[in-house]
């Protein structure tokens, strides 16, 4: 039934071209055998007709259709609203991709958030082979006074410092794994951003960007980026790469003054 459907909707589409081939083909065949040039002529007249008016018609739709794109470039914008791309949170599936993600990676300055929200999903990641590295600030170094200073409201220093010494060593009780999937680095110098990666390895990887600003009052700018935005995608790719090559691997044990 389908298939009869397709047919006859090519051939109410083309139905003039169609007809066009029949003329055609009934004047040849019986101008020919009955040697009647007349019947000859009137077929090819009628042949070129038909397909002077589909020619016609094509021209007129390809202006309508002209008329139509033109009618919807006036009422698009001339760029992009920024509130199209930039978010305050990231997408709700965020919980989804981390935890199907067999890559993750994790940067941040603190993650005060993201470690103790996800711990126990971290454990069970690791636990089945997956991989998790995590790039935090080092908590004793100068960069922690800089970062502390960026945030919509500063914390007491030391403050700053404990709350990412807590962090690592959250992540580093998942050491009873026993695996060598879970890779920490802190660095000492600020952070352009921070956010998540998705199997950034991988042809269909992704990035969640939380853009650090200074001093502003809203919880960072946010935005996504997959392998299709190209360039963009590539740029955040390898900054992220050569911000883990900057970074330090952390010490087992970890606390004030225990971090390298």
């Amino acid at each position: 039934m389908e298939k009869i459907i397709k047919i006859w909707k090519f051939v109410v589409a083309n139905a003039d071209t169609l007809v066009a081939i029949l003329v055609s083909i009934l004047a040849t065949t019986f101008g020919a055998v009955q040697e009647n040039q007349v019947l000859l002529l009137v077929g090819i007249a009628s042949t070129l007709a038909i397909l002077a008016l589909s020619l016609i018609r094509d021209r007129q739709n390809r202006e309508t259709l002209s008329a139509q794109i033109e009618e919807l470039r006036k009422h698009l914008p001339d760029q992009l609203s920024a509130t199209a791309f930039f978010r305050k949170d990231f997408p709700v599936d965020a919980k989804a991709e981390i935890e199907s993600a067999r890559e993750l990676w994790l940067i941040g300055y603190r993650l005060s958030r993201t470690i103790p929200t996800y711990i126990t999903v971290f454990d069970k990641k690791l636990a089945r082979g997956d991989k998790i590295k995590v790039m935090l600030v080092d908590p004793e170094s100068q960069a922690a006074h800089y970062c502390n200073q960026t945030m919509s409201y500063p914390m007491e220093l030391e403050q700053f410092r404990e709350s990412i010494r807590t962090n690592i060593n959250l992540l580093k009780n998942l050491e009873n794994n026993k695996t060598s999937n879970l890779e920490i680095r802190l660095i000492d110098h600020p952070l352009p951003f921070g956010g998540y990666g998705f199997n950034i390895n991988d042809s269909g990887g992704k990035l969640y960007i939380k853009q650090y600003e200074y001093q502003a009052k809203i919880d960072g700018i946010r935005f996504v980026l997959t392998s299709r935005d190209d360039i963009w995608y590539d740029v955040y790719r390898k900054q992220l790469f050569a911000l883990w090559n900057s970074a330090m691997p952390v010490r087992k044990t970890v606390g004030r003054h225990h971090v390298s």
